[in-house]
């Protein structure tokens, strides 16, 4: 039995391969629900990429996913955060009534009676066979590139790789960036190299950190808290200017903005990527669809083959207009 930090996958899988005939349970609860308040028990072959589920409520407790609408989560797939009733729960906290009012709540599903509720700060979803999957915490969840994303994912999948020892994943709000930090025997471009493989470019970490160790809190868990701060360095993040007129109209064409010297965009890869996701609804304006900044870079390695491929598709129109502009 397990509890109190996610297992991580590879982790049961060398446990299991060990003693293969143990039974194995995967528990969640946080303090404030007496620990376990749900539980799973392993009855499958897992890879170890994949996230454990947390499976259903215990004996005399309830867990409900709602949404940031306030509505109760039912379809699978639909991510909620955590909210715990039962005989398990806690008052409060004691000698700070401010926090526990923020945490233990009405339930905001109903007004008819007074019934508290322990809001964990935990996001999940159900699966197909209504078991619960823990996705990580709502103040891990960002957005990034327009995209709302859960920087548990991507850690998940960092450890799943062999020799990874540790992962936590942070995102720098100043440049607006994902930071992997990671202990193990890997190096950093595999890192990359795999992640490129299991996730979509946006959710790819800008800059990778390798530690011997990652710093843990009394509880035994890693302290995001206390992650260096990264020294990031420009050649890392492999800026480029675009390098002509021809570029520069491009971009402007794709982009509907005024664009001078100094301003940095997003690389051809990602914004062919997502020029195509949307090319057939004929919604290739990425500003208006994706509040996407323009100060961004291009991602070297990436930048003369996209470049090339943008021009074979609409080379025309280049040739005809001062700018491309697309409805």
């Amino acid at each position: 039995m397990f509890c109190g930090e996610v297992m991580p996958t590879k982790q049961l899988n060398m446990w299991r391969q060990a003693v293969p005939n143990a039974i194995y349970v995967n528990y969640y609860g946080p303090s404030e629900a007496t620990y376990a308040c749900s539980y799973y028990v392993v009855d499958r072959e897992f890879k170890d990429e994949e996230v454990l589920p947390i499976g259903h409520a215990a004996l005399n407790t309830d867990i409900l996913l709602i949404n940031e609408k306030g509505e109760q989560v039912i379809a699978p797939n639909e991510k909620g955060e955590i909210y715990i009733r039962g005989t398990g729960l806690a008052l409060g906290y004691y000698n700070n009534p401010e926090k526990t009012r923020e945490s233990f709540i009405q339930n905001p599903l109903q007004s008819s009676f007074p019934e508290i509720l322990y809001k964990t700060g935990d996001l999940a979803h159900y699966d197909s066979d209504r078991n619960i999957i823990y996705d990580g915490r709502v103040d891990y969840q960002i957005k990034h590139l327009g995209y709302r994303i859960e920087l548990g994912e991507i850690e998940s999948n960092v450890i799943s790789m062999k020799d990874v020892k540790q992962c936590a994943c942070v995102y720098n709000e100043q440049k607006d960036i994902i930071v992997c930090f990671y202990s193990g025997d890997v190096e950093k471009k595999i890192i990359k190299e795999l992640l490129k493989e299991k996730l979509p470019f946006y959710m790819i970490p800008k800059i990778v950190i390798q530690m011997k160790e990652l710093p843990i809190n009394s509880n035994g868990k890693i302290d995001r808290k206390s992650l260096p701060d990264p020294v990031i360095d420009e050649k890392e993040l492999e800026i480029v200017k675009p390098r002509n007129e021809i570029d520069k109209e491009l971009f402007l064409g794709l982009l509907k903005q005024d664009m001078n010297e100094d301003t940095l965009v997003y690389s051809l890869r990602e914004l062919t990527e997502l020029l195509n996701k949307h090319f057939q609804q004929k919604v290739i304006v990425l500003i208006d669809e994706y509040d996407v900044p323009l100060d961004k870079a291009f991602q070297n390695g990436y930048y003369k083959e996209m470049t090339t491929l943008i021009r074979g598709m609409f080379g025309e129109a280049l040739k005809t207009n001062d700018s491309l502009q697309f409805a």
